[in-house]
């Protein structure tokens, strides 16, 4: 589980894109999108992309922000990647 876009320190933008690779030994079930472990999005479908609009998120604090990638497979073992963005 690794997300390749964007990468680390990122400055946010309105609209973010976000691109991720996930792989398993058994198929994958959903891969859920956080930020500040907020859920934002769920993916239950390849590519697990996902754009993420910050003018529609008005709850999100001033400063920097944890963007979390969780993946889950059929027998609901979790991967994970965190990056951070700065604001």
């Amino acid at each position: 589980m690794n997300i390749l876009y964007p990468t680390n320190n990122y400055p946010i933008i309105d609209k973010l894109p976000v691109k991720t690779s996930v792989e398993s030994r058994y198929p994958i079930k959903e891969v859920d999108f956080y930020i500040n472990n907020n859920l934002i999005y769920s993916d239950f479908n390849t590519p697990y992309e996902y754009e993420i609009n910050f003018n529609n998120l008005n709850n999100i604090e001033r400063g920097d922000i944890l963007l979390s990638i969780r993946a889950y497979d059929r027998y609901d073992n979790i991967g994970e990647s965190n990056i951070t963005l700065i604001k």
